[in-house]
């Protein structure tokens, strides 16, 4: 084929010119949607976010209460105890001025002022905030009990109860966690400072 401008070689006499070959076009497809844009796409993207932020939160509920910044769910020894949970405990009357907590334990979920059970250098103490924002507080002398009892618990979802009578016949439960021991290693250190005030 001449590219100069000639013309086209002649055709022999009684042949028709041959059609031209079609051209393939490409055939217009429907865009596949992205799952993601999908109805049900949109449904797993939320229950991936739901379950991520779910996740997250026990994550930080955890170390919020490993660093106790929120109650944990055993007794501790006093040296253990935050500071800042001890001036808390004061602020709100828990705790006398100069009072040092020997063994403690919350059983607020989150809030150590929800429920919680102190022993001190002076005495052993009960206390909640049950209707609004006011703790309420029983306490026993050390000096003034009479006697100490204890129903212990075998159950790690269910707390031992010591129970302190006093001089003047009232009942003091004291709720204890079970975890670790915390409960037993609670009711030595109360036994060892009541006969140590006797």
């Amino acid at each position: 084929m001449s590219t100069s401008g000639e013309s086209p070689p002649p055709l022999p006499t009684g042949e028709t010119p041959a059609a031209p070959e079609p051209v393939e076009r490409p055939r217009a497809t429907a865009k596949k949607r992205s799952f993601w844009r999908s109805p049900l796409g949109v449904l797993a993207a939320l229950a991936i976010g739901v379950f991520g932020l779910a996740f997250l939160a026990v994550v930080a509920f955890g170390v919020m209460i490993e660093l106790r910044y929120l109650p944990g769910t055993e007794a501790v020894a006093g040296d253990k105890v935050r500071d800042h949970v001890v001036e808390l405990l004061r602020e709100n009357g828990v705790l006398e001025p100069g009072e040092k907590v020997q063994f403690f334990y919350s059983a607020g979920l989150f809030s150590f002022l929800e429920h919680g059970s102190v022993v001190t250098d002076r005495r052993a103490i009960t206390y909640g905030q049950y209707e609004g924002d006011e703790v309420e507080i029983w306490a026993v002398a050390f000096d003034e009990i009479e006697s100490v009892t204890v129903e212990w618990s075998e159950s790690m979802f269910e707390d031992s109860v010591i129970t302190i009578v006093s001089k003047d016949e009232w009942e003091l439960p004291l709720y204890v966690s079970t975890e670790d021991d915390g409960d037993h290693e609670f009711h030595r250190v109360l036994e060892k400072l009541w006969h140590k005030h006797r």
